[in-house]
């Protein structure tokens, strides 16, 4: 809805996840060093973000700073407008449930 945004920054040399609202509040969020460093742009849906990094996808919730599910190996695919979230593990295309839209 574009009142907030989430982004990552080095802090004190490592990459971690801020979050700044349209006031000019910054908010830290602990990561436990997982970032996004794929060329698919996280997806944030409700209170959850999805990334990949070197090892997987993550989702990760935001108001807690947990992940809440690590695939492995997996493959965040592109979003495509229709509000789901689709990941690719070994090869198979599977649709994560999540409630809440993208922001």
């Amino acid at each position: 809805d574009g009142e907030q945004v989430i982004f990552v920054a080095s802090f004190e040399g490592r990459p971690h996840f801020f979050r700044a609202d349209m006031k000019g509040n910054l908010e830290s969020i602990p990561t436990g060093l997982r970032t996004p460093s794929a060329p698919v742009a996280p997806i944030w849906m409700g209170d959850e973000l999805l990334f990949q990094d070197e090892r997987g996808v993550v989702r990760f919730a935001l108001e807690t700073a947990s992940i809440e599910e690590d695939l492995i190996g997996a493959k965040l695919l592109p979003e495509d407008g229709s509000g789901k979230v689709r990941v690719e593990i070994n090869g198979e295309v599977r649709e994560l449930g999540l409630e809440g839209g993208a922001r």
